[in-house]
């Protein structure tokens, strides 16, 4: 007992300090930040965008993750699906694949050692207990997979749900004289507290642009990065604006507008699956409710019935 209590400890600190130093800053980082946005004064760190730049430090945490991710090698096209599925939740970083691997193997085994841990499982037989520790093992491989979806799936609304706002302003933008990147730069500047996951992808698309990227590359770019179909479907429209030389304003208007319309529709089909949704509790409530209120009663009947 006491080794299973050292052994969740130590993994404990290990992962609270491979935690702290992912926050820390770096120089580089912050002095390319400042460069982006033309001016010498500290960065306030208000958005994502301050870790765009991050780079990847080679700690003790990251080599223990490095040797973890080799005991189980993975097929280069599953990598790569691997390493889209992170970039579209937010983890950009080239070690990201590696992290992934080391912490769902750390999880897939601290899992069944926390389990042991609890008092009532040593009264199982051999087979109880291999089975409980099969669903333990099983269950810390399949949840950093599940929290990784989940937070692909919210930010992808999040960046669906804040483009329109963002297609707004860029319209003004277009229509007061800017050009598209002038408008994206503006964009990071007026939306940072709204919509700081958009604006964070707009911030690397400036970094792109400023690397020397076009500025429909740099579109494209974070169309494959996010996952978005809409943000997709705006640099196809763009580069036929571009080709055709009709107005940009008029093109970010409608597509704006669409999206907008899609929105309304989303939130539409949500709340008519809301009573549904809502119909098993409502049977649950209503079972035990009508189980407090009535089972006195029968009780006493049955009672009454059985005297007689």
């Amino acid at each position: 007992m006491a080794v299973f209590t050292l052994l969740l400890v130590l993994m404990s600190l290990a992962l609270a300090t491979a935690f702290i130093r992912t926050r820390q800053a770096t120089p580089a980082r912050d002095r390319l930040v400042r460069l982006a946005d033309g001016s010498r004064a500290p960065i306030q760190r208000r958005n994502q965008s301050a870790g765009l730049l991050r780079e990847d430090h080679p700690t003790w945490m990251l080599r223990i993750f490095n040797e973890l991710s080799k005991l189980r090698s993975e097929p280069e096209a599953r990598t790569h699906r691997l390493a889209q599925r992170l970039t579209e939740a937010g983890f950009r970083r080239p070690s990201a694949v590696t992290s992934y691997l080391g912490t769902r193997l750390i999880i897939a085994l601290g899992l069944p050692l926390l389990v042991t841990l609890i008092p009532a499982t040593w009264e199982l037989d051999h087979t109880q207990m291999l089975i409980v520790l099969g669903t333990a093992t099983g269950f810390g491989y399949v949840l950093p997979s599940y929290w990784v979806d989940r937070k692909r799936a919210a930010r992808q609304r999040a960046i669906e749900h804040s483009l329109p706002d963002a297609l707004d302003l860029m319209v003004i933008c277009v229509q007061a004289g800017l050009g598209i990147t002038a408008s994206i730069a503006r964009i990071t500047r007026e939306l940072t507290d709204a919509h700081p996951i958009m604006v964070s992808e707009f911030q690397l698309c400036l970094f792109e642009t400023h690397a020397g990227k076009s500025t429909t590359q740099a579109l494209r770019s974070m169309a494959d990065r996010t996952g978005v179909s809409e943000l997709s479907t705006l640099v196809a429209m763009l580069i036929q604006t571009e080709r055709f030389g009709t107005n940009i304003a008029d093109t970010l208007r409608v597509h704006a507008d669409s999206m907008r319309s899609r929105r309304m529709e989303r939130a539409e089909e949500l709340a008519a699956k809301a009573p549904l949704k809502m119909l098993f509790p409502t049977t649950l409530i209503f079972s035990s409710t009508l189980l407090v209120t009535m089972g006195p009663a029968m009780s006493q009947i049955f009672s009454i019935f059985n005297n007689q």
